[in-house]
């Protein structure tokens, strides 16, 4: 069975609060009382409960992620670079592949919104306006990659323009001196 507060506080002869100011190292208590418990914590094999600080704080430190396919080498760079900025920030990583299966991607934001997570990044055409809704219900905060189709005001989607993307790159080519592109 897990390690709790209050075991450490049973074994250290002071109360719960305590022992829960001593583990975020609070000004109130003395450095002394507060290496003593941090001590006794190891000894026991304390390991901090994230769904109870997630109940204290009400943020669960995870971000969901939805894309269609793990293996697509587009997201699996996209996907380091999000990995290493929730990383550097504390933060966890729930990834799910939709594998343009509604049924399946319904049942991932069901579960994402049950484990309140922080927030999602969805990449998947298949995500209809009622699922985004289903997160709004929870108060999820969310972003779409690559989906111009809702393309509403209330809904943050980042993509790229193809035809601006052409203009540039035809304009660079001409610039360069290429006549026949």
């Amino acid at each position: 069975m897990a390690v709790t507060i209050k075991d450490i506080a049973r074994a250290a002869g002071v109360s719960h609060t305590t022992v829960s100011r001593a583990l975020r190292e609070h000004p109130a208590i003395s450095d002394k009382t507060t290496h003593r418990i941090k001590q006794l914590a190891a000894e026991l094999g304390y390991v901090p409960s994230a769904a109870a600080r997630g109940l204290k704080t009400s943020r669960s430190q995870v971000l969901g992620v939805i894309v269609r396919r793990i293996v697509d080498p587009f997201f699996a760079e996209v996907l380091q670079g999000i990995e290493d900025v929730l990383h550097a920030a504390g933060y966890s990583l729930f990834l799910a592949a939709s594998h343009r299966d509604e049924a399946r991607e319904q049942k991932v934001l069901q579960a994402m919104g049950e484990r309140r997570v922080d927030g999602v990044i969805i990449s998947s055409a298949q995500i209809r306006l009622e699922q985004l809704r289903q997160l709004n219900r929870f108060n999820i905060p969310f972003v779409l990659i690559n989906n111009q189709a809702l393309d509403k005001p209330d809904i943050y989607s980042v993509y790229h323009d193809d035809e601006y993307g052409s203009r540039e790159l035809v304009q660079y080519l001409l610039d360069l001196g290429h006549k026949r592109i």
